[in-house]
């Protein structure tokens, strides 16, 4: 399912509210681009919806931000 990001990212951190997605569990696999199943969201989608080239979002991923569930 798709979820909302929340405002926009920045250098290394991404919010996207999943509160509405029922059975959404800590460590669920997460695509932000990419393919899973019959689904795909591409890159440029990505760009568009955020406002921000590929690389801002990737850049360092998982190397600083520890991941918080709430």
């Amino acid at each position: 399912q798709r979820a909302r990001v929340m405002g926009k990212a920045s250098m290394n951190t991404t919010m996207v509210d999943v509160t509405d997605i029922i059975g959404v569990q800590a460590n669920d696999e997460v695509v932000v681009f990419g393919r899973q199943g019959f689904e795909e969201i591409t890159a440029e989608e990505t760009e568009e919806k955020s406002g921000r080239i590929l690389p801002e979002h990737y850049t360092i991923w998982g190397a600083t931000n520890p991941r918080v569930y709430r």
